[in-house]
């Protein structure tokens, strides 16, 4: 997917996916890899968590990782 439908083939499968139960979460490395526009990530994203599959970008591990060596 180029991140620009919210309709693609790709993301139809995951939303699929996710409604039967079949996946718990979808691993990326940027959230942008699924969807580029913010407010579509977000419609996304709910959907997912609507039938409790959780997106997770490597990205956001990454900073949450290097905030806590921060505190240390």
């Amino acid at each position: 997917s180029k991140g620009t439908n919210p309709n693609s083939r790709e993301l139809t499968a995951i939303k699929t996916s996710a409604r039967r139960k079949e996946i718990d979460a979808v691993l990326v490395y940027d959230k942008t890899r699924l969807l580029i526009f913010n407010d579509m990530y977000m419609d996304f994203k709910m959907y997912c968590e609507m039938f409790d599959t959780m997106i997770i970008s490597l990205q956001e591990i990454e900073q949450s990782f290097l905030d806590c060596i921060k505190m240390l």
